[in-house]
């Protein structure tokens, strides 16, 4: 009897006829961002440490057919309350496969549409790629941005903002302003 109900254990677990082991992944799994396949002797790629929410956005937004993660930046995506609604968000750096420029993909917690930063789409006056840039970091709201080379402007922080730095040289800011993402040049 022991046999019998061994044999039948291993039929249905090596089958996956049993419902509690057979569970369908999802798509987003084995495409797009962070399928779940690469070289072998290789490293799994950093891109499989992207939350799940954000693999799934990406996947039906089908960003993975014109971009991938860009992962040569450390860290590569960040998360924080960008848009002020108390839910955590993610900025992620990408590349444009055809052009090669990077820019930010912006997932809002809980909405389905990232928002495109650059990355061959241009974006207010800092064109389309964010290719000198090779830092980052989050700026907390409540902070304020005041600069000279923004002519008096200030810019005090309702949100969580980015801040874009190419290395011994200039600094950006990247604020929601409850309706669009926006910049504030912040160094030269």
């Amino acid at each position: 009897m022991k046999r019998i109900l061994c044999a039948v254990t291993m039929f249905t677990l090596a089958t996956g006829a049993s419902g509690a082991f057979a569970q369908e992944e999802p798509a987003w799994r084995w495409h797009g961002w962070c399928e779940y396949k690469w070289p072998p002797n290789q490293n799994p790629p950093p891109r499989l440490n992207l939350p799940d929410w954000v693999c799934q956005a990406a996947y039906e937004a089908k960003l993975h057919t014109k971009y991938s993660v860009y992962s040569e930046i450390n860290p590569f995506f960040v998360t924080a309350d960008l848009n002020g609604d108390r839910v955590l968000d993610a900025a992620v750096w990408i590349i444009e496969r055809r052009t090669r420029k990077r820019g930010l993909a912006i997932f809002h917690g809980g909405n389905k549409v990232p928002i495109v930063l650059a990355a061959g789409t241009p974006w207010e006056e800092r064109g389309d790629d964010f290719r000198s840039f090779d830092q980052w970091s989050v700026i907390p709201r409540g902070e304020l941005f005041d600069s000279v080379h923004e002519e008096g402007r200030k810019v005090k922080l309702e949100v969580d903002a980015l801040i874009l730095i190419k290395s011994e040289s200039a600094g950006v800011g990247v604020y929601w302003d409850g309706k669009k993402y926006k910049s504030y040049q912040l160094s030269d």
